[in-house]
């Protein structure tokens, strides 16, 4: 899982110029997404290596997309009970759209991505490797196309005969915090998303590693949530520690221009960008295994 540096989203008056900019604000984030045509500028970005063998209580598998079959890694925790189960889809940091053994290393509870939290809690937990990545189908686009390989994971796992599919949860950090915002204003599958410490604007993360231009307007306006905020179409958690390192700033321009009430922010003055990841993914797994009847104006302080 390759690494990335934390450049914060650049304030108010970049987001004053950001409303200003053209391409197709005006449509819904679906339409306008399939309405463009990226320019990559490397068109066979991709890592052809498959994933590594999980151990024994991790399946490795394929999930049917538009592409064709991509990997993931899913974990079916044992039960007694018959019963129809909740699910959640994560999301890790980084580039490449690969997937690795950060799902079950042992991991520093400063710097928790591994999302184990849901599976130790019961969630049968499903971790994407998405286009171009960990020998996928497809090139790596950068929160483009990729928003399509996260809905078909989750069609993946409503069609499951153990899933509950009215309890499918989507939830990311860093870059993939970023991409699940992009999913939730593509699709109203999902119970709710939990995204930790995603950017605004998708400069923020420099020109270093991205496949398409910065200087074509139109490349970053379609992946950058802060333009797409009003499409989210389920409850949506946002979550930043305040501490340094920490994308804490974004939280701040996101709400000076959200109106969807579906979608709350939460900060936590003790936690930075990766510390939170550990109390908060349990603390959102405890909360929302219970959950029968959700509540979209949910509000209370997870912490």
């Amino acid at each position: 899982m390759r690494t990335r540096k934390l450049i914060h989203y650049a304030g108010p008056l970049a987001l004053v110029f950001l409303l200003q900019c053209g391409a197709k604000l005006s449509l819904p984030f679906n339409q306008a997404r399939r309405d463009f045509k990226t320019d990559l500028i490397d068109p066979n970005l991709r890592d052809p290596e498959p994933p590594e063998t999980p151990p024994d209580f991790i399946d490795l598998i394929q999930y049917e997309t538009e592409l064709g079959p991509m990997y993931a890694y899913l974990v079916v925790p044992e039960t007694d009970s018959d019963e129809l189960r909740p699910a959640v889809i994560w999301i890790h940091g980084g580039f490449g759209n690969g997937i690795g053994s950060t799902v079950w290393e042992e991991q520093d509870p400063k710097n928790d991505q591994s999302g184990s939290a849901f599976w130790k809690r019961g969630f049968i937990t499903m971790y994407p490797a998405l286009r171009g990545g960990s020998g996928n189908p497809g090139v790596q686009e950068q929160f483009l196309g990729e928003v399509d390989d996260v809905i078909a994971a989750g069609k993946y796992l409503a069609e499951r005969p153990d899933v509950d599919p009215a309890r499918i949860y989507l939830g990311g950090h860093s870059t993939g915090g970023t991409l699940v915002l992009l999913v939730a204003a593509s699709t109203k599958m999902f119970r709710a998303v939990v995204a930790f410490g995603p950017v605004a604007d998708i400069r923020s993360y420099g020109s270093y590693g991205l496949n398409f231009s910065l200087k074509d307007k139109a490349e970053w306006q379609y992946r950058s949530p802060i333009f797409w905020l009003r499409d989210i179409q389920c409850p949506t958690w946002v979550y930043e520690g305040e501490r340094e390192p920490s994308n804490f700033d974004v939280l701040q321009e996101f709400k000076k221009v959200k109106t969807n009430q579906r979608i709350l922010f939460f900060s936590e003055k003790g936690y930075d960008h990766f510390s939170i990841l550990a109390p908060g993914t349990k603390k959102m797994a405890d909360r929302i295994f219970m959950d029968s009847e959700w509540d979209p104006t949910f509000d209370t302080h997870p912490y």
